[in-house]
């Protein structure tokens, strides 16, 4: 009815589009606040009911750079659920960069959620990645240090973080990170896609086991995969 009496309601409009968003139906959603950005461009409202539609459709490049373009102006004035939105959104599109190897792409919008978020531990390990493939060894380190530095238990970052470190031939900072999950990680099932491969533990500890400088972390690596039951003939 609002629409009937004044068809150019912006608010109307995005109520509506609201409304599509609740019943899933985000093509519908898509055409209402496409009509109210022709009219307001920067209406906040419509622009988060697009990106999240975006998202939903696993459009998440698009998506990402509407979540960009929101949170050049700041996310504090969302609530903690749509800000759990953004999370999602940056996290999927960094994904899909990572897998298409959209290295500048996945750089920019890193360093963004790096700057939105900057007390999520894994953006940091994103960041440090996409540094890291395009030559920016320095970033990369920092970054992955701050990632492990938030949280040293996240999965990703520290799969992420010991492959540079291995790459770099940084041992200590390779094995000290997956000492930090190692009891956890050998518990999971070997189906688990974060679980370490029985391969690159071998490969880790034949590198160790080449440079004296490290005999001690390859004692507590040796220990370590004992208590778990893990590699009892190969350690």
């Amino acid at each position: 009815k609002a629409l009937q009496i004044d068809p150019n309601s912006a608010q109307a409009r995005t109520g509506l589009a609201m409304s599509y968003c609740l019943l899933k139906q985000w093509d519908l959603a898509l055409d209402e606040v496409e009509t109210v950005l022709g009219m307001y461009p920067s209406d906040r409202g419509a622009l988060f009911i697009k990106a999240s539609s975006l998202l939903a459709k696993n459009k998440y490049a698009e998506s990402a750079e509407m979540f960009g373009t929101l949170a050049g102006s700041g996310v504090s004035m969302f609530s903690n659920r749509d800000r759990d939105v953004f999370v999602l959104a940056f996290f999927r599109a960094l994904q899909h960069y990572e897998s298409a190897l959209h290295l500048n792409e996945g750089y920019e919008l890193a360093d963004l959620a790096v700057k939105t978020f900057p007390e999520i531990a894994i953006f940091h390990s994103y960041l440090a990645f996409f540094a890291h493939e395009l030559g920016y060894d320095e970033l990369a380190e920092r970054e992955y240090d701050a990632a492990l530095g938030l949280n040293p238990y996240n999965t990703n970052a520290v799969i992420k973080a010991r492959a540079f470190f291995m790459g770099k031939r940084n041992f200590q900072k390779a094995l000290g990170a997956w000492l930090k999950i190692a009891p956890r990680e050998m518990l999971l099932d070997g189906k688990n896609s974060f679980a370490p491969r029985y391969e690159e533990l071998i490969n880790l500890i034949n590198r160790c086991e080449a440079d004296k400088d490290n005999a001690a972390l390859l004692q507590n690596l040796s220990l370590a995969c004992k208590r778990a039951g893990w590699l009892k003939e190969t350690v």
